[in-house]
């Protein structure tokens, strides 16, 4: 849901987004997520999520397109609305922009023979206006 969340502003140290984000429905309904996230984040927001295209071959690339896409299903989400969520490192930086989040860090976790999915976690700050 989009809706505020109930908490305070700065009522965690940390808030962590683990393959949540590619799930939210539409554009908005995710830079609202991410805006409360900042709001309620005294610390540090932690957000993993699929990279598909960040795979070392077309071939990989293509499996990993492939898993991401049909890992919706189970959660009676259409795969071809939801892999328009799967969004590339820029796109993603955007959002968090948007939403009062800085880029801190960021790790990329190559895809495994068990996953062939690429992974990235981004460490991010909420930005703080001061007077």
């Amino acid at each position: 849901s989009s809706a505020p969340w109930p908490y305070g502003d700065d009522a965690f140290d940390a808030v962590l987004l683990l393959f949540v984000l590619h799930h939210v429905a539409g554009e908005e309904a995710t830079r609202l997520t991410l805006a409360e996230s900042a709001r309620v984040c005294r610390g540090m927001v932690l957000v993993l999520e699929d990279q598909p295209r960040a795979a070392a071959t077309p071939g990989l690339r293509q499996l990993a397109a492939a898993v991401t896409a049909e890992h919706f299903r189970p959660f009676g989400q259409e795969p071809r609305q939801f892999m328009r969520n799967i969004r590339e490192d820029q796109a993603w930086r955007t959002l968090f922009e948007g939403a009062g989040l800085r880029v801190r860090s960021t790790l990329q976790i190559p895809g495994t023979l068990q996953h062939p999915v690429p992974h990235t976690l981004y460490v991010l700050a909420p930005v703080r206006l001061t007077n």
